[in-house]
């Protein structure tokens, strides 16, 4: 039952419906600070010889900051934080105190230092695990990160009703907006995602946006409704700035675990265009999309599961024509589509890595900080690091891929063609996904008969050449992330305006196309 909240005074200034423009070109990395957390003894040395020779487990902000050269040579410039905030109790489903910061993320004193504070806000403090938290973020600001905060608002534990818990709740919010105060220009969190928002009603969502947007315009806020069909009560912009595009994920796990008998390529760009062609753009472009699992968990698990359940006879015997192949294919493919369609690419840590890559996301965050830590390459068995960085660069270089309308194109099922356009006035980029096993021509409209565009296909496959066999990212540049092999054609558009190319099995083309304004 939704909890009582004042009513929206509809009378009241307008604020703006538009998500914030930094929002619209957002690259977002997910930490769980769960992943991160310290255990009771992290850090504390019991035999004689730790004593002598002391090695200080790395908090959960030092162990993120250590990251911060990997994550900016992978594009990314929005750090999303999980579980960030004050636990009172171990299960509840009102278990969080929004004011503070976990003591189990920084260097803590306990929790002696909240003593004294009441519902009060002039009598809340800021406890020493808060001001580590607050240096992190001020370091983030000055790397170029934004820093988005998970606050699942109907958590709260104060059990209160009416106007009580929405003034509670838009106080610790704007606390965390601005930490000097209302007269101060101190950053602090960029925005906040919150789950279940039936919980607390629209009027609810209204008022706090509202408060949060009178103290900082540019706040971000992020809508994640409980069922996928529910995102249409969310999308009026007065609740939120943006929701989470939960029905595209699940549709682009359909695709890539099932064939085309199944879910045609004219079936899946016809669903794409009405989930990302009925709603503002701006909300399309700031709606984030993170490669998950139905349960939550890493997409390519989900693949994998997907993949393993058409091995079985009765699956072959009712589906004889599901996708078979290399699953790590697919995956590029799905991040691909994740980085090209309009919304805000999510990338869960350590999941770009492989199936040990939280670990190895670890090993990273556990270096000192150091020139030589810095510049050594990542060591990665995949080429997922090199393309996202990769893709990274092209939406930094191309507008349409950052906030152009789509459009789509051409989708064959026959052939198991797909394609769509991203587009600004001027300038249009064309995503050419061949999903076949074989290398086939493709021969699409383009533009104006005459024009020059260029055709950049990255390199997925190893190939094989006189010196062996050649992996799709340089191995041995320097950097945090080998980069990827591409190779670029240009041509001009025929008498009808069509761009024809060849494109590899399971790969894609970017068609990239600049016409003169008339």
């Amino acid at each position: 039952m939704p909890v009582e909240n004042p009513k929206y005074k509809r009378t009241a200034p307008p604020i703006p419906r538009e998500a914030p423009a930094w929002a619209q070109d957002a690259r977002w990395y997910a930490f769980d600070l769960d992943d991160f957390a310290s255990p009771p003894s992290a850090g504390r040395s019991t035999s004689s010889m730790d004593r002598q020779t002391p090695d200080r487990s790395p908090t959960a902000w030092e162990a993120i900051r250590r990251t911060f050269p990997y994550l900016k040579a992978l594009g990314i410039n929005v750090l999303y934080l999980q579980n960030v905030f004050h636990r009172t109790r171990d299960s509840s489903d009102r278990d969080t105190d929004f004011r503070h910061v976990r003591t189990d993320l920084g260097p803590s004193r306990g929790t002696s230092d909240l003593e004294g504070e009441s519902f009060d806000p002039r009598t809340w403090t800021w406890s020493t695990a808060d001001r580590a938290f607050l240096r992190f973020v001020k370091t983030a600001h000055k790397t170029g990160f934004r820093v988005v905060v998970q606050a699942d608002f109907h958590r709260s534990d104060q059990m209160v009703s009416r106007g009580a818990l929405f003034n509670h709740l838009a106080a610790a919010a704007r606390r965390w907006i601005r930490p000097g105060g209302e007269g101060e220009r101190t950053r602090g969190v960029d925005g906040f995602v919150s789950h279940d928002p039936r919980v607390l009603s629209a009027d609810f969502w209204r008022l706090l946006r509202r408060s949060a947007k009178q103290l900082e315009p540019d706040t971000l806020l992020i809508g994640v409704p409980a069922r996928a069909s529910d995102a249409g009560l969310w999308r009026e912009g007065d609740t939120f700035d943006a929701v989470w595009q939960q029905r595209l994920t699940e549709s682009l796990l359909r695709f890539f675990g099932d064939g085309p008998a199944l879910y045609p390529p004219e079936a899946f760009l016809s669903d794409l265009e009405s989930m990302v062609g009925r709603h503002r753009l701006d909300q399309e472009l700031a709606g984030p999309i993170a490669l998950l699992g139905p349960d939550g968990g890493p997409f390519l698990i989900a693949l994998e599961r997907r993949f393993r359940q058409a091995t079985t006879e009765l699956y072959k015997l009712d589906k004889p024509k599901t996708r078979r192949g290399d699953i790590r294919m697919w995956r590029r493919l799905a991040v691909i589509l994740q980085y090209t369609l309009p919304g805000a690419p999510v990338i869960v840590a350590g999941h770009e890595l492989g199936s040990d890559g939280l670990d190895r996301l670890r090993t990273i965050a556990r270096r000192k900080p150091s020139g030589e830590h810095e510049n050594a390459p990542l060591q990665q068995d995949e080429d997922l690091p090199s393309l996202i960085q990769w893709l990274g660069y092209r939406r930094d270089h191309h507008a349409p891929l950052r906030s152009g309308a789509f459009r789509p194109v051409l989708a064959d099922g026959k052939r198991e063609i797909l394609a769509f356009a991203r587009e600004l006035p001027g300038e249009r980029v064309i995503v050419v996904l061949n999903l076949n096993g074989k290398r086939q021509q493709v021969i699409i409209p383009a533009g104006k008969p005459g024009t020059m565009v260029g055709i950049l296909t990255p390199q997925l496959h190893p190939v094989r050449t006189k010196q062996g066999v050649q992996p799709p990212f340089f191995p041995n540049r320097k950097g945090p992330i080998a980069p990827l092999r591409v190779t670029g054609t240009r041509q001009f558009l025929d008498t009808g305006g069509h761009a024809t190319f060849w494109i590899e099995p399971v790969n894609v083309a970017l068609v990239v196309v600049q016409e003169k304004a008339p």
